[in-house]
């Protein structure tokens, strides 16, 4: 459990703590206080959120079983906490970042985490997904709006923790550069949600451009046909001996594609690597 990220922890609380005090709370109403019409109305209130109870318990057993996964590298356990975390909304927003950030820990475990900042790169490359983020961010909000407009508070407060945690999307695309050059190494970052790791030049064996169909749905045990993407596949030695390392030329804005393969592939022939 060493490699899944604190966000995960902590949505899982939250999300238990959330639960607690409405059941609590719930439970020390005295109907008796309350007029007979709205008595009856909140009576079947009560009885319906009190039966939801082992339902909110299953969801939070299925998000413990889902970190279990992660750990473990199952496939399943990203779906799976995406599934229980989108049922326990608000609290669930947390939870799926910090599962998606522990995905990428689990994932990436044997390579080198890059330290946080740039300083000394010759060429830094951000992201292809500000863009997408800042569309995502917007269409939550305009939800949100609309929702509390229509005084449609659950659904405005769904889009507002959607919003919240696209708008966090967006400040960690736009922070985290996918691909940084040094003069005896470089970073990259695989995947939007893994750490960026720090790749020593005389580390990798090979580097090989290739074309991959790739599949529409972001879960790996889903394989549809999709659309062709370039990417490069790094072998790379590590301390605990080689490892493959897919890094998908989409992750640059279009523009920055020529001109990262350019230097990339002349900063590994000076280190013996050469970009196949």
């Amino acid at each position: 459990m060493r490699n899944i990220h604190p966000a995960a922890w902590v949505g899982l609380v939250l999300n238990f703590l959330m639960g607690w005090l409405l059941f609590a709370a719930i439970s020390l109403i005295d109907l008796n206080a309350f007029p007979s019409p709205e008595r009856e109305a909140l009576e079947i209130f009560i009885s319906g959120v009190m039966a939801a109870r082992p339902i909110f318990m299953g969801l939070l057993a299925g998000q413990a079983v889902a970190l279990g996964l992660i750990a473990a590298g199952s496939r399943f356990g990203l779906p799976l906490s995406v599934l229980v975390g989108l049922l326990t909304l608000p609290g669930g927003v947390v939870y799926m970042l910090g599962c998606a950030l522990s995905t990428g820990r689990v994932r990436y475990a044997d390579f080198t985490p890059a330290p946080s900042g740039v300083q000394g790169a010759f060429y830094i490359f951000p992201a292809s997904a500000v863009k997408k983020t800042r569309v995502w961010t917007a269409a939550f909000l305009i939800g949100m709006l609309a929702a509390f407009l229509f005084d449609a508070y659950d659904a405005g407060i769904v889009f507002c923790s959607l919003a919240s945690g696209a708008a966090w999307c967006m400040w960690r695309a736009a922070k985290i550069p996918v691909l940084a050059l040094y003069e005896r190494h470089f970073t990259l970052a695989p995947d939007f949600f893994a750490r960026p790791l720090l790749i020593s030049y005389d580390s990798v064996d090979e580097a090989r451009l290739l074309e991959e169909t790739a599949s529409p749905v972001p879960f790996r045990f889903l394989r549809p046909e999709g659309r062709v993407q370039a990417k490069i596949r790094f072998r790379v030695e590590t301390g605990k001996g080689a490892r493959d390392l897919d890094w998908s030329l989409e992750r640059l804005v279009q523009s920055d594609q020529g001109p990262a393969l350019r230097e990339l592939g002349d900063a590994l022939a000076l280190h013996g690597a050469r970009l196949i």
